[in-house]
C-alpha cells in the first residue's frame, strides 16, 4: 500500500495526516501491529434512534406491533432444559411460546437475535407482560448497562430487567476485518437486554451473532452446573461470557500501545500523533461501555433474594471482580496512551535537536574558511602571498586545515 506523502509540521499537516492516518494506510505499511484505529462500531443508526422529546414513555405491545417491519424477521430460538433434559428449537412464531413448557423443564431461555421485528417483540411482551418502559429500552438500543426490578401482581411476570453492553473483537464475532472505516471497526459494541422471571430468562440482541456458544456447550452437557440450578444461574452465565469477552479487546488496545510505542522511537513523523489520538478516543469509548456495566453487577449482588438465589449472587460477585479487573486495565491502557503524546512530543523534539546539531556543525566548520576568504578577498594593493604561484594552494590549505582542526576539537569534546 503506498504510503501517504510527508507534510510540513502545521495545523494543515495534521489534518492530512489524521485523514491517513483513519484509512489506516500509512499504518499497514509501516508495520504496526493494529486492526483497526476507528471508534468501537455499533449496529446502524435506524436502531439507535432515540424517542421524541414529550412523547409518552414507554411502548406496550400494540405500539410495538405497529413499528416498521425490519427487512430480515428475527430468529427465535427457544432452549429449554432440566436436570434429565434439554431440547433446543428455532421457534417460528412467538405465539408458539404459550404453550407451557413440557415436564421436567426447569429453565426456558428464549433468544431473540434482533430487535427491530414487530411481531417477535410484541408477542413476547404480551405472553410474559414485559414492562412498557423495559420494551422501549429493549428498541432504543442507546442505553448504560443497569438492573431495574418492575412489580407485578401477575407470577408469571417478568420483573427483572438488565441492560449489558457486549463488547468483542470482531474476529472473535467470525466477520472478517476490512478497514474501510468506523463501520468496519475492530471492536464491536452492541447492547443485550435480559428479562428474568423464577423459570424463564429471555435474552435481546441487536444482530445475529454473540459469545455464548461455550455456555450452550454447557447446557447440553446432562452434568453441567447449568443443569442443575435455575434461570438465575443461567443469567450469570450469560453476564460472565459477556464480562470475559472484554479480555481480548484489552489485549488488543495494549498491543496497539506496544506498536505505536516501537513507531515513536524508530519513525517519531507528524503521522503517528494522529494514530495515538484514535487510540485514546477508542478507549473512551470503551470505558464509556464497560463503567456502567461494573456499577450494574455490583447492584446484581445485593438484589432481592426472592429473585436471584444467594449461590447465584455468590457467582455474580466473581463476574464483578472481573469487570473491576478489566476496568483497571483498562484505566492502565489510558495513562499509557495518554503518556504517547508526551513521547511523541520528546521524540520530535529531539529528533529536531538532532538536525540543528548537525547543520551548526557544518556551519561553524566554515566559520574559518569564510575568514580567510574575507582577509584575502580584501581590495589592498599588497597582501601576502597575492604573487605567489601557491598563494592558491596555500589558501585551500589554511582553509582545510582549519576546517580538519575544528572538526577534531569537536570530536575531543565529545559535541559529535
Amino acid at each position: 500500500m503506498r504510503r501517504p506523502e510527508r507534510h510540513a509540521p502545521g495545523l494543515r499537516a495534521f489534518r492530512e495526516a489524521r485523514r491517513a492516518v483513519n484509512r489506516l494506510g500509512d499504518a499497514a505499511g509501516r508495520g504496526i501491529r493494529t486492526v483497526a484505529t476507528a471508534p468501537l462500531r455499533r449496529p446502524p443508526a435506524a436502531a439507535r434512534h432515540r424517542t421524541t422529546p414529550g412523547s409518552t414513555p414507554g411502548m406496550t405491545p400494540e405500539q410495538l406491533a405497529k413499528m416498521t417491519p425490519a427487512a430480515h424477521a428475527a430468529v427465535i430460538t427457544r432452549t429449554d432444559y432440566g436436570p434429565d433434559l434439554h431440547d433446543v428449537r428455532v421457534v417460528p412464531a412467538a405465539e408458539e411460546l404459550h404453550r407451557p413448557p413440557p415436564e421436567g423443564v426447569t429453565v426456558r431461555w428464549i433468544h431473540v437475535d434482533r430487535v427491530d421485528d414487530p411481531a417477535a417483540l410484541a408477542g413476547l411482551a404480551k405472553r410474559y407482560g414485559l414492562h412498557p418502559l423495559a420494551m422501549e429500552d429493549v428498541v432504543h438500543t442507546n442505553q448504560r448497562s443497569k438492573a431495574e426490578i418492575f412489580d407485578s401482581d401477575d407470577p408469571e411476570n417478568l420483573r427483572l430487567f438488565l441492560v449489558a453492553r457486549m463488547v468483542r473483537l470482531r474476529e472473535a464475532a467470525g466477520e472478517a476485518h476490512t478497514p474501510d472505516g468506523p463501520e468496519h471497526a475492530a471492536v464491536l459494541s452492541e447492547q443485550v437486554s435480559f428479562f428474568l422471571g423464577p423459570r424463564v430468562l429471555i435474552t435481546f440482541t441487536e444482530e445475529p451473532g454473540d459469545v455464548w456458544d461455550q455456555v450452550r456447550t454447557r447446557i447440553s452437557r446432562k452434568k453441567s452446573r447449568l443443569r442443575q440450578n435455575g434461570a438465575p444461574f443461567l443469567l450469570y452465565a450469560l453476564l460472565d461470557a459477556i464480562a470475559d469477552a472484554v479480555f481480548p479487546v484489552l489485549e488488543h488496545h495494549a498491543e496497539r500501545i506496544e506498536a505505536i510505542e516501537d513507531r515513536i522511537y524508530t519513525d517519531p513523523d507528524e503521522h503517528v500523533i494522529g494514530v495515538v489520538h484514535d487510540l485514546k478516543r477508542e478507549l473512551v469509548h470503551t470505558r464509556r461501555e464497560l463503567a456502567p456495566m461494573r456499577d450494574m453487577l455490583r447492584n446484581l449482588g445485593e438484589i432481592d433474594p426472592e429473585l436471584i438465589d444467594e449461590t447465584t449472587r455468590l457467582f455474580l460477585r466473581d463476574v464483578h471482580d472481573h469487570a473491576v479487573q478489566a476496568m483497571e486495565a483498562l484505566e492502565v491502557h489510558r495513562e499509557s496512551a495518554s503518556g504517547l503524546a508526551d513521547t511523541w512530543m520528546n521524540a520530535m523534539s529531539t529528533r529536531m535537536n538532532e538536525v540543528m546539531k548537525v547543520l551548526t556543525v557544518i556551519a561553524s566548520l566554515f566559520i574559518p574558511a569564510s575568514f580567510f576568504a574575507g582577509v584575502f578577498g580584501m581590495n589592498f594593493a599588497q597582501l601576502p602571498l597575492s604573487d605567489s604561484p601557491y598563494g592558491f594552494w596555500i589558501f585551500v590549505f589554511l582553509c582545510g586545515g582549519s576546517m580538519l582542526g575544528l572538526l577534531g576539537w569537536f570530536r575531543w569534546k565529545r559535541w559529535i
